[in-house]
């Protein structure tokens, strides 16, 4: 998929307030999941790791693909 792919899909479950001319929803939707996958980061660097395990790189993969499951 590319992005242009992407935008269209990603377009048909973008619902709220004046979608389309609203930037502010999908701002705060985009630093929610990026602040997700930074919290899985963190607590790999918490715990020492100077690398991310296979497990924890397939779990920061389903926040990516999750939303458009």
């Amino acid at each position: 998929m590319n992005f242009n792919e992407y935008q269209k899909e990603a377009k048909k479950t973008a619902i709220y307030p004046n979608s389309g001319n609203n930037f502010i929803h999908p701002t705060l939707g985009l630093n929610g999941e990026a602040g997700e996958v930074a919290e899985k980061i963190k607590k790999a660097l918490r715990n020492g790791q100077t690398e991310l395990t296979i497990d924890q790189i397939q779990e920061i993969k389903k926040e990516f693909i999750q939303k458009n499951a």
